[in-house]
């Protein structure tokens, strides 16, 4: 794909085939698309006027289908008759020469509409220039570059800068390692966040071009985690794949551009999944709850070399996140065609992660440790940071035992040796589990659990059962659950109405053990509350 400030033109004038060399071309600086069915404009042509008066005062003009340009020593003049047309035009520099070109219109917005066009993703692109005219374009990109004479503005947003100058530099980056695979760039702006690390600052990691293993005892949070990092990637405009083994993610299904597909309807079909990620928006989630093991086992045999096809024709699902990853990517792991791992873009959630196949296990960049729940699931759990940092056992143990409710262990294979305690963050979805009926069936209105900020103020929301009061209790605010929790309110409602005394033992014990000091004593409350009501309906 070619982006550029010329006019088609020009662009013939001095490359006769050029549009024999291109999928795209986007010109005049993205209010042109040109490609095998024709010439689009994607924007309203500046006014003929302008053009007629910047002439009339000695200035010479390129016309094109959409812009003007001109040379940038008469920049003043082009901005006097702006201004007295009254026009909404834009100003933008290419070293020595001057565009007009309409409000809005950039090298980036143009190279949307060529890569919509040609249904790729800006997420599998990478972009190379050298003028001022070129930072919108590498900011869409995954990884934007400047060859060695750019412009010095451009080299400092850059995320490469090559070593040679012009037509060499894309030579080097074309040949390089970046596009072999051999080595990855991880950009700041494509970064998601996992929580805070207990210094406050962010705990981030990369976007895209690693591989994460998400590890924990039973309850601990692991599908909580995943999807907290799912709805990020999605919402980055990344697409991915989530393969839901328990229907744990169906929750995801309600962001914008995700699909759900299975669960209680017919299995999530293969064909279906291939076309719909050839909308290269879109995001899935296969939900094989509902599935029989010689069902789900069928499936397993179609499904993941028909993705492994996609991804190495048109770089899409960006993201494969599998459940359950033991029980597919195991030991004797019959699905292989699930998992490349030189592709990166996997994201294994499991709590037996020794069980994990070689080939899976070392392919890892990031690993995501939450605390072991339960003493016969330390030993896998513990495994898992202790190889990867290559820290002694005890360390590990050690570390685990001092995190906060609520908290995990985030370790780098950049970084050996170094356990990075970081608090869950907070998700915009729900994390949903499956329910027994009685704990799904409405309660009449006058029994229903009304959330109140205080007595005075409600909230506006109420439960009818006790999977909407987990719903609520996760995104509720936080004043809401301080004013509950004092008020015993939480484990009043289910001792009076399901008559459930294990559970609402529970919940009382952490509200008597909550103050409301401190925000973070709000948020390990909640933390304890969902982890209590899914341990007592896991099902």
């Amino acid at each position: 794909m070619l982006v550029t400030g010329r006019t088609l033109r020009h662009l013939r004038a001095g490359f006769a085939d050029v549009d024999n060399w291109f999928d795209a071309i986007v010109a005049e600086n993205g209010a042109v698309l040109h490609t095998s069915a024709g010439s689009q404009v994607l924007a309203q042509p500046i006014d003929p006027a302008l053009a007629d008066a910047l002439t009339g005062r000695g200035v010479r003009v390129d016309r094109g289908q959409a812009l003007l340009g001109c040379s940038a020593t008469h920049d003043h003049l082009v901005l006097e008759e702006v201004r007295r047309l009254g026009a909404d035009y834009q100003l933008t520099r290419n070293r020595g020469a001057l565009m007009i070109v309409p409000a809005g219109v950039t090298k980036g917005t143009g190279l949307d509409a060529a890569l919509d066009n040609l249904g790729l993703s800006r997420h599998s692109t990478i972009a190379i220039g050298d003028a001022e005219n070129d930072h919108t374009m590498l900011a869409r990109c995954e990884i934007g570059v400047a060859v060695a004479n750019a412009v010095e503005s451009l080299k400092r947003r850059a995320d490469i800068v090559t070593l040679a100058p012009d037509g060499k530099g894309m030579i080097e980056i074309l040949r390089g390692d970046v596009l072999a695979g051999r080595s990855h760039v991880h950009p700041e702006r494509w970064q998601i966040s996992l929580g805070t690390y207990l210094d406050a600052t962010p705990a981030t990691i990369p976007a895209s071009q690693v591989n994460i293993l998400v590890t924990g005892g039973t309850r601990a949070g692991k599908s909580f985690l995943a999807g907290l990092i799912a709805e990020q990637l999605i919402r980055l405009a990344y697409a991915v794949v989530v393969i839901d083994a328990e229907g744990d993610h169906t929750s995801l299904g309600a962001l914008p551009n995700v699909v759900h597909l299975g669960g209680h309807e017919p299995g999530p079909r293969t064909g279906l999944i291939r076309t719909l990620l050839s909308h290269h928006g879109t995001s899935i989630i296969a939900d094989l709850s509902q599935l029989t093991g010689k069902e789900r086992q069928t499936w397993y045999q179609e499904t993941p070399p028909r993705l492994a096809d996609l991804r190495s024709d048109r770089g899409l699902p960006h993201w494969v996140l599998i459940d359950e990853a033991h029980e597919s990517l195991g030991q004797e792991s019959k699905t292989p065609h699930l998992f490349a791992p030189d592709r990166k873009g996997h994201c294994m959630i499991t709590y037996h992660p020794t069980e994990l196949s070689a080939e899976a296990r070392n392919s890892i960049d990031i690993l995501v440790s939450l605390q072991p729940t339960t003493l016969d699931a330390e030993d896998a759990v513990v495994a898992a940071p202790t190889a990867f940092s290559r820290l002694p056992v005890n360390d590990v143990l050690a570390a685990f035992s001092a995190l906060p409710t609520g908290a995990g262990l985030l370790v780098r294979a950049s970084e050996p040796g170094v356990l990075r305690p970081f608090i869950v963050g907070h998700r915009r979805t729900t994390h949903e589990r499956h329910w027994h009926k009685y704990a799904t069936a409405d309660l009449p209105v006058h029994r229903r659990f009304v959330f109140r900020r205080s007595r005075e103020s409600t909230s506006g929301h109420e439960a009818a059962n006790l999977r909407d009061f987990h719903s609520e209790l996760d995104v509720c605010e936080a004043d809401v659950i301080a004013h509950h929790a004092e008020a015993h309110d939480f484990s009043r409602w289910i001792r009076g109405v399901f008559r459930d005394e294990r559970l609402a033992a529970e919940v009382e014990q952490v509200e008597a053990e909550m103050t409301t000091a401190r925000r973070e004593n709000v948020e390990a409350a909640r933390r304890r509350l969902l982890a209590a009501l899914e341990h007592r309906y896991p099902g």
